[in-house]
């Protein structure tokens, strides 16, 4: 593999840890998205939770803006 190779796999691998980063951070944004898209049926928002994904969400924004 070529150095130029080498890079383009890199870089790849930093757009892709971003969006995927970015797409989760947005999913904990939203807890009634977060709950729909988990599978949880019987989901009540309370504010522990909503503050727990809040964090988890700051978190993965800068992840996300990191890797960009």
């Amino acid at each position: 593999m070529n150095k130029q190779n080498q890079i383009l796999m890199l870089r790849l691998s930093y757009w892709i840890g971003a969006i995927i980063d970015g797409l989760v951070a947005i999913q904990l944004l939203i807890p009634s998205f977060w709950a729909s898209f988990d599978g949880l049926t019987t989901y009540t928002p309370n504010t522990t939770l909503n503050f727990a994904l809040g964090i988890a969400s700051a978190l993965m924004f800068g992840w996300t803006f990191l890797l960009i």
